[in-house]
């Protein structure tokens, strides 16, 4: 089974990135890593075993898409926050899942049900039938809603899934300016969407 995990991250190197890159390849060396750099004021390191893009600041959906795309042999990858800390090996609790449901370690009940984009286990499976995330939904938010009724639409289910991974809870996000208009605005377009 090939395990990638794709992590975007925006600035804060030393204090999260590089920390959560290390945990991973400290403590699951079977998952290989993608490392998207959207568009850091100062750009991300390089490291071995990982595999560093460097992109244009771009939406959170775009830099999830550019990473998928250089996961060209994976059967599941992990879409990954950068605020993010791994404190146990996973592998083999991604063995025993189903390829037909899509995995989150939060469940929301709002909007039909969905899973938070800070961590997102999507089998290949998955993927080629729902396709790549709508880049339509500007910065960071509603995209995850997006694709998790996508997801539904398609005949899979989402279920909550503990993995030995700590987030710290939208550390990046909330620097964006205007985060809160914008997260209105993809608020109305995932609405306008799904209008039936």
């Amino acid at each position: 089974m090939k395990l990638y995990a794709v992590i975007i991250g925006i600035n804060r190197w030393k204090q999260y990135t590089e920390p959560f890159i290390q945990s991973l390849l400290n403590k699951e060396p079977l998952c290989n890593i993608v490392l998207i750099d959207n568009g850091s004021e100062n750009p991300y390191s390089e490291i071995d075993g990982v595999l560093l893009k460097r992109i244009p600041l771009s939406s959170y959906a775009a830099a999830i898409n550019v990473g998928i795309k250089l996961c060209t042999n994976a059967d599941w990858i992990l879409i990954l926050n950068n605020d993010m800390l791994c404190n146990n090996s996973f592998y083999n609790i991604v063995t025993q899942l189903s390829p037909d449901v899509m995995y989150g370690d939060t469940l929301q009940k709002a909007w039909g049900g969905y899973t938070v984009g800070h961590l997102m286990l999507i089998s290949r499976k998955i993927l080629n039938t729902v396709g790549y995330f709508d880049e339509q939904f500007e910065v960071a938010a509603f995209e995850d809603v997006d694709y998790c009724r996508r997801v539904k639409n398609a005949g899979f289910s989402i279920q909550k899934q503990k993995f030995p991974i700590t987030h710290f809870e939208g550390k990046t996000r909330y620097d964006i300016s205007k985060y809160s208009e914008i997260r209105e605005l993809n608020r109305k377009r995932f609405l306008e969407k799904y209008r039936q």
